[in-house]
């Protein structure tokens, strides 16, 4: 498990390297709702299945109470949460009682959240969830005894926000430290120390997947935000929960190559063409926190091939997706809103048009990228 706490949308949560318990400590601002997270992912052996799964939360009322209907789950290896109503749960000031999990299997994860409003200013709260559940192995199913966070369920990580990146088939990359691309022989991963407000001079690069030391030219599209890693423990945890975010995405496309930009030019020009709702290039860099990385994501093929998505330019300058029916053959509806308008459904054939037939504008391509964000989306921290 991991845990990650925030107040007027600034994590604060503590060093732990997995000898405490979890807590929420630190200054707060009484009145002002601390929204709590949780990560907890499956690591028992494959042949045995976790099923029935209930959380509990209960909280020291002399601190701080739960605020009604707070709570959220994100669906098992999912990224956008959905509101629990109190009225499926039993819920108190002092506790959050039966929230309801269902079941995981194995290496699957989760993320859960809720919100608390501190009744002191500075607050040492045990943060204390109790997981309720049943263990099949077989044909036999046995009552697991609840399980507390922190006591039989451990930490993921002793690494203590420590960022360790690794190598991945997209990385961030600053021209004035790598330019293998350019055939030199610069090939530095660092990332200087970036200045709030103002672009930088990077590019993403491509590599190949069976090895990771070789640039490998890529059409496809992917899509760079920032984000602050000092959310939960560990990096893998931040990385992949979306409201990380401290900026908008920038879909950044790749025209059978193996570097894109990703200075002030290319983001101006992603502005233009509409892949962005960043207004302009300083605005991205707007938000400073001391844990900040660049984070790509890709979506990939939904056939169990975990496909890059391919594209393709036509002769009139639109994008064709070569592998679009494996990438929406199981999907008929957007993952989320692409049109501003929440009161309707978007669905694939509307946001994705023509992509797999005549092609679709740059536009589209992002917004089609957007409505298909989260089904299977890949996430690497640069």
């Amino acid at each position: 498990y991991d845990y990650a706490y925030r107040q007027h949308d600034i994590y604060f949560t503590e060093l732990n390297d997995g000898t405490k318990d979890p807590r929420i400590t630190g200054s707060v601002t009484t009145g002002v709702p601390i929204e709590v997270g949780l990560y907890i992912k499956n690591k028992v052996e494959p042949d045995i299945a976790v099923d029935n799964l209930f959380l509990s939360v209960d909280i020291n009322t002399s601190q701080a109470t739960y605020i009604r209907n707070t709570t959220q789950l994100t669906p098992i290896n999912e990224i956008y949460p959905e509101d629990i109503a109190d009225s499926f749960m039993s819920v108190a000031d002092s506790y959050i009682h039966n929230i309801p999990v269902g079941s995981i299997e194995s290496q699957g994860y989760f993320y859960g959240y809720y919100q608390i409003n501190p009744k002191v200013t500075s607050i040492d709260l045990p943060i204390d969830v109790t997981a309720n559940f049943d263990m099949t192995i077989g044909t036999t199913t046995i009552p697991s005894p609840p399980i507390k966070l922190g006591k039989k369920m451990s930490l993921c990580t002793d690494n203590n926000f420590r960022y360790q990146p690794a190598k991945s088939i997209f990385n961030m990359v600053h021209q004035g430290y790598y330019d293998k691309d350019a055939g030199g022989t610069r090939e530095y991963y660092n990332l200087p120390t970036q200045v709030v407000n103002r672009p930088g001079d990077f590019k993403v690069i491509a590599l190949d997947p069976n090895d990771l030391d070789t640039l490998i030219n890529v059409s496809t599209i992917v899509a760079v935000d920032l984000v602050d890693l000092s959310a939960f423990h560990d990096s893998n945890a931040s990385c992949q929960q979306l409201s990380s975010a401290i900026s908008p995405r920038i879909w950044i496309p790749f025209n059978n190559s193996n570097t894109a930009s990703f200075n002030t030019a290319a983001i101006q020009t992603a502005i233009a063409e509409g892949r962005t709702s960043v207004s302009d290039a300083t605005s991205f860099y707007a938000n400073a926190r001391p844990h900040t990385t660049f984070r790509i994501t890709f979506n990939t093929t939904n056939d169990g091939n975990d496909d890059l998505v391919k594209t393709e330019v036509t002769t009139d300058g639109k994008y064709k997706i070569l592998n679009f029916t494996e990438l929406v053959q199981t999907i008929r509806n957007c993952a989320q809103d692409v049109d501003g308008n929440p009161n309707n459904t978007d669905t694939v054939a509307s946001s994705c048009g023509n992509a797999g037939n005549t092609g679709i504008t740059i536009d589209q391509l992002s917004t089609c990228m957007e409505c298909v964000y989260g089904y299977n989306t890949k996430f690497i921290c640069s």
